[in-house]
């Protein structure tokens, strides 16, 4: 899930008082006047570019597993794709990349890439042709578990051993910015061809494995520490192609709260947020330290219900036996529920203007395939309260006329909503939506919890067939982001046995016009295609699209300058392509560490100093240095 993208004691008198001062002290000691392995007075010899974040590490950071916006982030600056997007534009950017140029045959079903010489992985292991055949087909014969993206391809291979075809059986518009991370064969290929998603990126490196473990690949940095909870660490990449910037290491520190980030990035304690609450917008204007950025993103925010039938279909077997199947499954629900919601006032309130109402699957960042629906007399779901009723009451409901919830057979239409604990808008959003269903006799019974909590109901193994799901929640308020040149994304998400899938929803018409629409060479009827899909799916509503909402982020002005929005000019200032981490320039303030304690109450601190709960910050390793030193060595 992207989606970005992605929380709250008692007085203690006697003994723990002491403990409280040893907190207090612990916390100046990671405060920014002192850094990680630095000398304590202010100063430190690493620059540091410190983010916080309050989505999780999922699947253990694995790229072909992964949904949430933090691994992703590692992905983009750890794995080139064979294009790479550009800093301004987001087309391909051979310049930066591990292709340097590519021709397409004439019919549209031959890709030869032209590959940069010399490239080695982050552990020294020369980049072949090979590790491209590899990851390209690691997803190609994986293509119902993993990705789509080489669902029209018949093959790859090497020649001459700098370039590589990719032959099609169908024209695929996706394949120049196809996003297939390239990764190392020596390292992946020791993973089980059959559980891919399984695997643990972090495994020992070099080409005889005899290195320490890290994440590795051929973009400026490599993970060498993960930590869920805590602080996880990127190094440079020894053997980067490019110019490697001034960023000595970039520390990524898991945050419960989003009020947790904006307290550490106003005290100087991070220099960027990952993600940011829209109602900090207002708070930070003209604030001279601290940047809101507010960028159109890729996708949108949607309730999503489970739509796996009771006899099972493609991903899943069936449904969790508690599912209010005869609710949640049930399209005078659906309908009467997307009628009910004024997506107009979440825009301008919840999302305090950062987002637009969510119609559909495209959003208005794809500007040359956007089309409103809004006035839509069938799929359009304007704010029509009395239409919800209408159509509760059609679909066999009896709905009291004072209130109260409709029932039918003795079955309440009435089904739990999970919402993300660290999202401030999204648990806004439903608390609002909760109350627009009550009004038209439909009861939503809010569940505040993890992004693990959810992916967790999502995809519950099926006891009858492992390779298979048995989902069990009623519906979820998340969103999804695609992405970037195209909206075909977020249109696989919803296709029958899709890899992304979290609602199981299918429908082969729909699968038809979104997947015939890649091989259409012609963009007007590939844009009508992918537009009659939407509209099949607004009409079934597996996901009820509530807005299309904006990448929230901010910045330091004074500890790293040079933010280049991607693509220009309102886009994100980093997260895109590695080249924006690449150029910052150090400002006045940088060079200071702040480990990612992150407090959550002062019982807690305490508690964590009684059981040494701090953090110990690993330095950067020198560039000149081989990977294969033993981790003590790397200790300072």
């Amino acid at each position: 899930m992207a989606g970005s993208q992605s929380r709250w004691t008692r007085r203690i008198r006697g003994p723990l008082v002491i403990a409280a001062a040893i907190a207090l002290a612990a916390i100046a000691a990671f405060s920014p006047g002192a850094s990680a392995g630095g000398d304590g007075d202010g100063g430190s010899d690493t620059r540091d570019w410190r983010m916080g974040a309050t989505d999780d590490i999922d699947f253990k950071a694995n790229v072909f597993a992964a949904f949430n916006a933090t691994p992703y982030f590692m992905f983009s600056h750890v794995y080139d794709l064979l294009l790479n997007y550009d800093i301004e534009t987001s087309e391909p950017d051979p310049a930066h990349s591990l292709a340097t140029g590519y021709e397409v045959s004439d019919d549209g079903k031959a890709y030869t890439f032209t590959l940069r010489e010399g490239v080695k992985w982050a552990d020294g292991v020369p980049f072949t042709a090979e590790d491209v055949v590899f990851s390209w087909n690691l997803v190609k014969d994986n293509e119902t578990t993993l990705s789509g993206y080489a669902r029209e391809v018949e093959s790859v291979r090497a020649t001459a051993g700098t370039s590589v075809v990719i032959t099609l059986k169908k024209p695929d518009a996706r394949i120049p910015s196809a996003y297939v991370p390239i990764v190392p064969k020596h390292i992946w290929s020791k993973a089980d061809p059959a559980k891919v998603k399984d695997f643990d990126p972090m495994q020992p490196t070099g080409a005889d494995g005899s290195g320490r473990k890290a994440m590795i690949g051929t973009g400026p940095y490599m993970v060498t520490r993960i930590d869920p909870k805590g602080t996880s660490i990127l190094e440079p990449n020894p053997n980067f192609y490019d110019e490697p910037g001034q960023i000595d290491r970039i520390l990524i520190t898991k945050y419960g709260q989003p009020e947790g980030l904006l307290r550490d990035i106003k005290l100087n304690r991070l220099d960027a947020t990952l993600t940011a609450d829209s109602a900090w917008k207002n708070g930070l204007e003209g604030d001279e330290d601290v940047r809101f950025w507010q960028a159109p993103a890729p996708g949108f925010t949607e309730i999503a219900f489970n739509s796996c039938p009771p006899g099972g279909k493609e991903a899943c077997t069936g449904p969790g036996k508690n599912v209010r199947v005869e609710v949640v499954q049930d399209p005078a629900v659906r309908k009467a529920l997307a009628w009910a919601i004024d997506r107009e006032d979440l825009a301008s309130s919840v999302y305090n203007g950062t987002a637009v109402a969510g119609n559909g699957i495209i959003s208005p960042f794809y500007v040359r395939y956007f089309e409103s629906f809004a006035e839509d007399p069938e799929v359009g779901y304007g704010f029509e309260p009395a239409k919800s009723r209408e159509i509760m009451q059609g679909g066999g409901w009896d709905c009291p006329a004072a209130g109260g919830v409709c029932t039918r057979d003795g079955e309440e239409a009435r089904f739990q909503l999970l919402v993300r604990s660290t999202n401030a808008e999204e648990k806004r959003a439903a608390q609002r939506i909760k109350a627009w269903a009550a009004d038209v006799g439909i009861r939503i019974d809010l569940s505040v919890v993890t992004e693990d909590t959810i992916n967790g109901r999502i995809y519950n193994t099926s006891p009858s067939d492992e390779d298979k799901y048995e989902p069990t929640y009623d519906a979820f308020l998340w969103g999804w982001a695609g992405d970037v040149p195209t909206p075909d994304f977020n249109f696989e998400v919803l296709q029958c046995g899709s890899g992304w899938t979290d609602s199981f929803y299918c429908n082969p018409e729909y699968d038809r016009l979104s997947q015939g629409a890649l091989t259409e060479l012609d963009f007007e009827k590939r844009t009508q295609m992918l537009h009659e899909a939407e509209k099949i799916s607004l009409r079934d509503l597996p996901y009820i699209p509530i807005v299309h909402d904006a990448y929230l982020y901010t910045t330091r002005n004074d500890t790293w300058t040079g933010y280049v929005a991607a693509p220009a000019p309102d886009g994100s200032p980093f997260s895109i392509t590695w080249t924006q981490l690449t150029g910052l320039e150090p400002g006045t303030e940088s060079g200071s560490s702040y480990g990612g304690i992150v407090l959550i109450g002062g019982a807690v601190v305490v508690l964590a100093v009684l059981v040494g709960g701090f953090l110990l910050l690993r330095s950067r390793r020198e560039r000149s240095e081989a990977i294969e030193l033993p981790e003590e060595a790397l200790e300072r």
